[in-house]
């Protein structure tokens, strides 16, 4: 039995640019290892429409170009090799043409939500059968995860799209074993199937592309982030990023994230200090700026501020100073933030956290401003955690210890810290987390007690609205906060589930 290869293709689309994505396609072609003996090649589902595209395929002015590339794609085969190429019907079924010799074979695949995958073997032994499978399931919030026997060839789509975050994972997978491309970027992987006399089969791999971009961190949440804010600027043609550094930790690692994916030359950072705000806060930001290479501006939000204190006046009187004033200084930060967004043509990156959207603990088109949210979906540990991990991988000064073990604060009075209006940022994500699950809170009300609960439980609701109006972020974890809860239908579901949790609702 002769020897065969098979080559997985794990492309980075845009979705909607199928010419582009089109020639991406050739380019990962081209840099295919020629080789002497019979080889498939794989392109998954996605890899030309991109992974949120296939709505779009409905119209049939865009489904006739979208043919028109798989044709074209397909054609590529030649000689001994032959290729397999996952695409979607306006019908919305998943299916594969098959291309060699010339010759072009249109297969069923079924829907991708059930599908087992294509078997295939080197023998006429069919427990020898290897699955194939061309999916785009493999995405940050949920890895592809075979189960501990099953062999096969995995193959998806790599890169951000909008606020998902895909990772590929094209490889081989055996036993709990896997070889496959580097997550979150576009590659080739390429395997060499060996037969032997007893008809079994040996894999290894014989090419492996090297990675577009070198990793920055050990923790892959923090290279799927890198990788889905990258992305999300650079398909969007956007010229560069701009975000306020307040000195403390959530800013610093949005800061560390924007510098990694595009380079400190195009991250342009602003200090914005009150009167309330701390020289700490100054001195730990633009320690932050000077270690990561990064450009400032500083600009005093106080004329703002005075402005709209006076223009105010005369309804405000002499109510005593409340909220409100404080929101008055976030959105003199946002109009600074977005007119140099506005101006410069860049990205401005909103810096709230999962705990903060949960309770809605910012200020509406103040601190809750801005195109992108690459931190939406960490809690206030897992922003910690990523940030050790960034500076475990550093060979020189990062991200300032003081800042990632600073106590929280938004300096927008005298004295401010998050804890006097949040609980413990743990309890808070202890209680969501089980709220999102669709648990009964029962062991949450036990460890922590039945107010601490209720409150959160009854501000996350209460909040909602908020959350509507919410900056896009990636999703890290299977129940985003922009995603609806599993369990409920409608609004009533929510407002009900809230009444009979919370006496105070």
């Amino acid at each position: 039995m002769s020897d065969c290869y098979i080559t997985l293709l794990q492309p980075n689309p845009t979705t909607g640019a199928l010419s582009d994505n089109a020639a991406q396609l050739n380019r990962l072609l081209t840099s295919v290892p020629d080789v002497a003996d019979p080889q498939l090649v794989v392109i998954p589902i996605g890899a030309i429409e991109g992974i949120t595209g296939a709505k779009a395929l409905l119209s049939q002015e865009i489904y006739a170009r979208y043919r028109a590339y798989v044709q074209w794609i397909v054609a590529w085969a030649q000689d001994k090799t032959a290729l397999l190429l996952g695409y979607w019907t306006p019908q919305g079924e998943i299916r594969a043409l098959f291309s060699y010799h010339g010759a072009v074979i249109d297969l069923d695949l079924h829907s991708v939500f059930c599908w087992e995958g294509l078997l295939f073997s080197l023998s006429e032994n069919e427990a020898d059968a290897i699955a194939l499978r061309l999916d785009t399931t493999s995405t940050a919030a949920e890895r592809f995860q075979p189960s501990t026997h099953q062999t096969m060839f995995f193959v998806g789509c790599a890169g951000g799209e909008a606020t998902s975050i895909a990772a590929g994972d094209s490889g081989y997978y055996s036993s709990g074993e896997s070889q496959r491309l580097v997550p979150w970027q576009s590659g080739v992987i390429q395997f060499v199937l060996r037969g032997t006399s007893s008809n079994a089969r040996q894999i290894a791999c014989s090419y492996r592309s090297a990675p577009v971009y070198e990793a920055c961190a050990d923790d892959q949440r923090y290279e799927a982030l890198r990788a889905g804010l990258r992305d999300y600027v650079t398909k969007a043609h956007i010229r560069g990023i701009v975000l306020g550094l307040s000195g403390g930790i959530d800013s610093a690692l949005c800061l560390s994230l924007a510098v990694d994916a595009m380079g400190a030359s195009n991250v342009k950072g602003l200090l914005l200090p009150s009167r309330y705000t701390s020289e700490e806060s100054l001195q730990l930001a633009g320690q932050l700026a000077r270690q990561l290479g990064v450009q400032t501006e500083t600009l005093s939000i106080e004329p703002l501020f005075q402005s709209a204190l006076a223009t105010l006046h005369p309804i405000f009187g002499e109510k005593p100073w409340d909220l409100t004033e404080e929101n008055l200084q976030a959105r003199a930060r946002a109009m600074l933030l977005m007119g140099v967004a506005n101006k410069e043509g860049r990205l401005l990156l909103c810096t709230t956290n999962k705990a903060e959207a949960a309770m809605g603990y910012g200020t509406l088109y103040g601190d809750v401003t801005g195109g992108y949210a690459p931190i939406i979906d960490l809690w206030k540990h897992d922003v910690q955690s990523l940030c050790l991990s960034r500076n475990a991988s550093s060979s020189r000064p990062w991200i300032p210890e003081a800042i990632i073990y600073r106590a929280p604060t938004a300096e927008l009075h005298e004295g401010q810290l998050d804890s006097d209006s949040l609980p413990p940022y743990h309890q808070i994500a202890t209680v969501i987390e089980a709220l999102l699950q669709g648990s009964s809170l029962e062991e949450e009300r036990r460890s922590l007690g039945s107010e601490v609960v209720d409150h959160i439980v009854s501000r996350f609701f209460a909040n909602a609205f908020k959350r509507a109006q919410g900056i896009p972020g990636p999703a890290l974890s299977p129940i985003a906060l922009s995603q609806t809860l599993p369990w409920a239908h409608n609004v009533g579901d929510f407002l009900g589930y809230a009444w009979f949790l919370c006496d105070d609702c």
